[in-house]
């Protein structure tokens, strides 16, 4: 029924002085047969009528819109080059129509750079190194800022490990124990690519978290600061997850390096009261000689914290008793 309506409204503009009606019509036929059909050829057979349509109408400004989805059909396979090359060509044709901006969002969204930071939790020796995921950057600039972990709850974040615009920036401000610039592989094909960037030594134990900058000072406009969190300690914590209700969560404290228990741990929860916002630290237990600790069901709500002489670590997710 869809496409016997296009067909009548193709047959109705067909002989229009002005083509823009039928072609766009022409155009919208094209992506609702695509949407709506199935068929390992369909995408390959949508690209090459978008390119028949774009050579055969070069002269309308419609066929900047043909070069615009034909470029993100191509953004989609990852074929980042080509996808540039046909959104410059519609873009330079038509720059003020429609299908000319969408061809310039297309560039500014290849051309764009991006960045992206994993490391482990916690680190110990050896340490573990920073996985930087990025593309159209040749350079990045880190800050290792040390912060109280309870510090970071606030009114509009819940988790220690959530970062916005501003919290980077005002982090980006605070003394840090540790700086340095990395280089990067260019990325000519406007593709993402990884690099392990190694983690800075000697950082005493505590929580850190790590800042990564495309310009070299991160409080510059138009820049981009990116984030991300580890504790620097000794410990490990592996809790036994049970799912059955009122079970109390068990866990043992063990030292990461050796993977022996550490006796006399301290392990209690920190958790939100969503209507007062206030931080509440829960009752703590004590790891036994084989580093067991078990929480009861009364207390299991929040974050888990550890602690042992001069190390410390807390959970990434909260534990929520099911009674």
């Amino acid at each position: 029924k869809g496409i016997r309506l296009y067909q009548n409204l193709l047959s109705f503009h067909r002989n229009d002085v002005d083509p823009t009606a039928f072609l766009d019509a022409e155009l919208s036929r094209l992506q609702f047969v695509y949407n709506s059909s199935v068929g390992e050829e369909k995408r390959d057979r949508y690209e090459a009528a978008l390119k028949r349509f774009a050579d055969q109408h070069a002269k309308h400004e419609l066929s900047a819109l043909a070069r615009a989805r034909w470029a993100q059909l191509l953004v989609d396979q990852q074929d980042m080059i080509t996808a540039r090359e046909i959104a410059q060509q519609g873009k330079n044709a038509f720059p003020k129509s429609v299908g000319g901006i969408e061809c310039s969002n297309i560039i500014s969204s290849i051309e764009q750079p991006s960045v992206s930071l994993q490391t482990e939790r916690v680190w110990s020796d050896p340490l573990p190194a920073i996985r930087v995921t990025y593309r159209n950057i040749t350079k990045l600039h880190f800050r290792v800022v040390r912060v109280d972990w309870l510090s970071r709850f606030s009114r509009d974040r819940w988790n220690p490990s959530q970062f916005n615009e501003m919290d980077r920036k005002e982090l980006a401000n605070q003394p840090r124990v540790a700086e340095w610039t990395t280089d990067l592989p260019a990325t000519e094909d406007y593709r993402e690519a990884s690099l392990d960037v190694p983690a800075p030594k000697g950082l005493p134990a505590g929580y850190y978290i790590v800042l990564a900058s495309i310009k070299p000072s991160f409080g510059e406009e138009n820049n981009q600061v990116f984030a991300c969190d580890a504790w620097v300690s000794k410990l490990a914590l592996v809790v036994r997850q049970t799912w059955s209700q009122n079970k109390p969560l068990s866990g043992f404290v063990l030292d990461n390096r050796t993977g022996e228990p550490i006796v006399g741990a301290r392990v209690k929860t920190i958790s939100r009261d969503y209507r007062t916002e206030r931080v509440i630290e829960g009752s703590s237990v004590t790891t036994d000689a084989n580093g067991q600790c078990v929480i009861p069901v009364s207390q299991l709500s929040g974050f888990l914290v550890v602690s042992h002489n001069d190390q410390m670590i807390a959970t990434q997710n909260e534990y929520v008793s099911r009674e």
